[in-house]
C-alpha cells in the first residue's frame, strides 16, 4: 500500500491511497483542476481512481465534486446524513445534477467494513460540527489496519482511540497552537468554534490522541490539517516529540508533517 497527502489544510484537503491496482481519495477538497495536476504529478489521474471516500461535507474535503461528478463515473463512499447534505445544496441549483450525485453515493455507516477494489475501509465517527463526520482505517484483505486518518475532531473519543489502536501508520489533526489561535487574526466566535469539543484538535490534543495510538501499534504518523494563521509545523512537531519522549518511544515512531499543497509520500508497503 501507498499514501500520499496531496493536500492538508483549510484551503483543501485530498489524501490518495493505493493498493495493488486500486486507488481511491480520502476527501477531494481542492479544484478539480488542482487536483487532477496534483494525481498527475505522481502518475495518478482521475481515470485511475476506483472511488472516493468522504469524511464530512466540508467544502475543504468536497469541493471538487462538481467536476468529478460531471468528468467521472467515480463511486462516492459517506455517511447518509452527509449524502443528504451535499445533495440537498445541489438540489437547490439544480436537481438533475442532484440526482447524477445520488447515483453515485455508496453509503457507509460506522462501525461496518466496506470494500472499494481492493482496499477495505471502515469509518468511525468523529465529533466535528458538521452533519456527521467520519475517520477511516483503510487496508487490505491481507491486512485490515495498514492506515487510519482522523483529520477533523474537536476532542479525543472512546471511537477514535479504538479504531487507531490496532493502526501502523495514522494521519491525525494538529490543527493549531492555542496561544497563537488566542492572539491571531480570528474573530472571537471563530476561535471559539476552533476550540470547541466539535472544532479541531490542538497540538496538545493531537499528541496525546499519539500517545494512545503509540501504546498500541503505531509506527508512523503524519500530523494533517495544520492552519497556516494559527500554527508552526515546528510546533506541531515539537508537541509530538514532546509525547513520544514521555514515553520513552522517541526512537520507536515517525512523525512528519503534511505539506499544504505539496505531494508528500507517508506510507510505502508492498
Amino acid at each position: 500500500m501507498t499514501v500520499t497527502s496531496l493536500f492538508s489544510g483549510s484551503s483543501g484537503n485530498a489524501i490518495l491511497v493505493r493498493a495493488g491496482n486500486c486507488a481511491a481519495l480520502v476527501d477531494a477538497g481542492v479544484s478539480f483542476s488542482r487536483l487532477t495536476q496534483a494525481l498527475r504529478s505522481i502518475g495518478e489521474s482521475p481515470e485511475t481512481l476506483s472511488g472516493i471516500l468522504i469524511t464530512h461535507e466540508h467544502s475543504d474535503h468536497i469541493a471538487a465534486l462538481p467536476q468529478i461528478i460531471k468528468h467521472t463515473d467515480l463511486p462516492l463512499f459517506l455517511s447518509r446524513e452527509s449524502a443528504y447534505e451535499i445533495y440537498s445544496q445541489f438540489s437547490r441549483r439544480d436537481e438533475a445534477f442532484a440526482a447524477r450525485f445520488a447515483s453515485r453515493v455508496r453509503t457507509v455507516e460506522a462501525g461496518k467494513s466496506y470494500a472499494c477494489g481492493e482496499l477495505v475501509f471502515s469509518p468511525f465517527s468523529l465529533p466535528h460540527d458538521s452533519v456527521c463526520c467520519y475517520g477511516y482505517t483503510i487496508g487490505t484483505e491481507q491486512n485490515e489496519t495498514i492506515l487510519g486518518v482522523a483529520t477533523d475532531l474537536g476532542q479525543m473519543t472512546v471511537q477514535a482511540r479504538r479504531a487507531l489502536a490496532g493502526c501502523e501508520n495514522v494521519i491525525l489533526e494538529s490543527n493549531h497552537d492555542p496561544e497563537l489561535l488566542k492572539n491571531g487574526p480570528y474573530p472571537r466566535v471563530l476561535q471559539d468554534r476552533i476550540r470547541s469539543p466539535y472544532g479541531h484538535l490542538s497540538n496538545q490534543d493531537s499528541a496525546a490522541l499519539l500517545q494512545a495510538a503509540v501504546r498500541m501499534r503505531v509506527k508512523n504518523a503524519l500530523l494533517f490539517h495544520l492552519s497556516r494563521e494559527n500554527n508552526r509545523p515546528e510546533l506541531a512537531l515539537s508537541c509530538a516529540a514532546e509525547a513520544l519522549c514521555a514515553l520513552g518511544a522517541q526512537n520507536d515512531v515517525r512523525v512528519s508533517v503534511a505539506a499544504p499543497d505539496t505531494p508528500c509520500f507517508f506510507v510505502t508497503e508492498s
